[in-house]
């Protein structure tokens, strides 16, 4: 694509702001940053993508962002003209898109209290959610030990939705809370990662104080589309992003003969859904 067509495509999704669900409902009491890397191109070793993230505890709910999506998203929100001039400066410098709005899109918000999980996510000019009653998974605990930021660490084993995990988790920090859906172990997971180490998850830091809110903090360019289930869910991500509907859309608004060759062979962290 063009870059002017992007900037003029990128202008037009960002300026349609129209809704939010902003629902802040108590203090963190803890924030966890991690590191996930993704292999986007399963047929190669080295097409790594690396993104920041973000865990943010509370008493009684949990939310699991990308720091860049969140970022920018609430930037458009407060400031829609900078926000859409971030991205023309990325631009017009050669850097890429994902310089500024990131890699990763995907939310995470479970309140505790009602063992339910909101997931939400935008591609394009579409945004979706789904609730689910929380799945913990079940942990098997290994026997092996090793030391991980100076804290030591226990080996633990789950099988979740398509992937087979190994965690490390540290008893030290007596907080059962993990990256993404894994949690429930005696102690923060440290590091994660799929029996391909296709996704991998790695704490590199943690902060106890001037914290933010936990709760819901969706900063929309649409009233997302409530999908019935999970599985709606990733088939329609599958469809978007992996077979390429959206990008023919954005061909069909620029008129920029865009053509999609699927040239990101993966899945997502759950593989247990219709791929069609």
């Amino acid at each position: 694509m063009r870059p002017t067509i992007l900037i003029i495509f990128i202008s037009i999704v960002m300026s349609n702001l129209k809704a939010e669900i902003i629902r802040p409902t108590e203090k963190a009491i803890i924030e966890i940053c991690y590191s996930k890397t993704v292999n986007r191109d399963t047929t190669r070793d080295d097409y790594m993508v690396t993104s920041p993230m973000i865990l943010r505890i509370g008493d009684h709910g949990t939310m699991f962002f990308p720091k860049m999506t969140m970022n920018n998203d609430s930037l458009n929100y407060y400031n829609r003209e900078l926000a859409i001039q971030v991205v023309i400066d990325a631009l017009t410098k050669g850097l890429p898109v994902s310089s500024v709005l990131g890699h990763e899109h995907e939310y995470l918000f479970r309140n505790i209290n009602k063992q339910e999980t909101m997931v939400y996510q935008a591609v394009g000019d579409e945004a979706f959610y789904y609730i689910e009653n929380t799945e913990c998974p079940n942990w098997i605990i290994g026997e092996e030990m090793r030391e991980i930021n100076g804290m030591n660490c226990i080996e633990a084993h789950c099988s979740f939705h398509g992937r087979e995990w190994t965690a490390w988790f540290a008893p030290e920090i007596p907080i059962k809370e993990g990256p993404w859906k894994l949690f429930g172990l005696l102690g923060l997971v440290i590091e994660a990662h799929d029996a391909n180490c296709h996704y991998k998850f790695e704490v590199t830091g943690i902060r106890t104080e001037n914290l933010a809110q936990v709760g819901i903090f969706i900063y929309d360019k649409l009233y997302p589309e409530k999908l019935n289930s999970r599985k709606d869910y990733l088939c329609r991500i599958y469809s978007l992003r992996i077979k390429g509907d959206f990008m023919k859309r954005v061909s069909s608004m620029t008129g920029n003969n865009v053509i999609h060759t699927n040239t990101d062979p993966y899945d997502f962290e759950e593989t247990d859904y219709p791929h069609n």
